[in-house]
């Protein structure tokens, strides 16, 4: 089982041509075979071990340049499984080495969603060897794909960065073209015949030739967040590639939902603060209106009771008969010159 496991299943036929041999030497060097020979064959001693000789040294050419091949075939194979393990151990750091800036960058104060795009165009682009690539988020009003990190795919360098660039949201709530096929299903995918693929929709006038398309759904329990979109690596995209760009997505997507949540949190309390610092106004305004309000009927309560004593001291010092009564001549009030008279 260690031999087959180590150098492969053609081992067990090879082993199975030495068997019969080693199994007649044996037989062969046995003593009572040897009498047998000896008397059968009318052969003395000296010729029987010549015999013996022979066969010994034919085998043992025989199991020697078997060794050598087999020990040829468990060398090549080890330099593989080496070689192989090397290259996944490779990849496996620079994966950790992604996933640890990327978390360095969360826990950092006012990261934004520009700094994370840029670190995972620069890894996906690095770790598939893609010649193209794009990162976006999704817009959550108008669902539109806003891209925040584009290589220039045009051969004349249309493409220009310092613009928004946004892919549009059908009017059907669908996103087209190859592009949006990972964001209609929320599934990875890769194309290396993307004309081929039912949702390909060509390219724009100056767009440089799409070989092979990959494309990964950036999601948030389910919900759709962002994109990875990757092209032309120079060799067929395999389902290796998705699989190392899947953690990477999931990082993104937390990424995005906890800068998105301090974004909401920071509007509602500077939203909250206008709200304070307006009912703050109107309650000022409200209470200097009061205070003037107060200090109104305080002004007209002192004039009134000026106009009163003035009244008074006309009615009582005045010389003249005064006084007021009704329409039956009941008396109701008089000054002090009319009492005295």
């Amino acid at each position: 089982m260690f031999l087959r496991a180590f150098f492969g299943d053609t081992v067990k036929s090879r082993l199975m041509r030495i068997f019969p041999p080693c199994v007649a030497l044996m037989f062969l060097f046995h003593p009572a075979v040897e009498i047998i020979i000896s008397k059968i064959f009318k052969v003395n001693a000296d010729l029987l071990f010549s015999l013996q000789v022979t066969v010994l040294a034919a085998l043992t050419t025989a199991v020697t340049a078997l060794t050598v091949r087999l020990v040829g075939v468990s060398i090549d194979q080890e330099t593989q499984l080496r070689q192989q393990a090397e290259s996944t151990a490779i990849k496996e750091t620079r994966i950790n080495k992604v996933q640890a800036e990327i978390a360095q960058a969360l826990i950092r104060p006012g990261v934004t969603l520009q700094v994370l795009a840029d670190i995972l165009h620069r890894a996906t682009t690095e770790l598939t060897g893609s010649k193209f690539a794009f990162v976006s988020t999704i817009e959550p009003l108008t669902g539109d794909n806003v891209v925040h990190t584009l290589t220039a795919m045009f051969e004349h360098g249309e493409c220009d960065m310092d613009r928004d660039i946004v892919f549009k949201r059908g009017a059907n709530g669908s996103y087209p073209g190859l592009w949006g096929h990972a964001l209609n299903t929320l599934e990875p995918f890769y194309e290396n015949a993307p004309a081929s693929h039912p949702a390909s929709s060509g390219l724009p006038a100056g767009h440089v030739p799409l070989e092979r398309f990959l494309s990964v759904p950036v999601c948030y329990e389910g919900q759709l967040v962002g994109q990875i979109g990757l092209a032309n690596p120079g060799r067929d995209y395999a389902r290796e590639d998705l699989d190392t760009l899947q953690p990477l997505a999931d990082l993104f997507a937390l990424g995005v939902y906890r800068i998105r949540a301090e974004q909401e949190i920071l509007a509602a309390k500077e939203g909250l603060e206008v709200t304070v610092l307006q009912r703050t106004q109107a309650l000022g305004e409200t209470n200097e209106r009061l205070r003037r309000e107060v200090a109104d009927r305080e002004m007209f309560q002192e004039a009134l009771k000026e106009s009163a004593t003035l009244f008074k001291a006309v009615v009582e010092d005045q010389t003249e008969l005064i006084c007021r009564f009704r329409p039956d001549g009941t008396i109701l009030f008089v000054n002090n010159a009319y009492a005295r008279y």
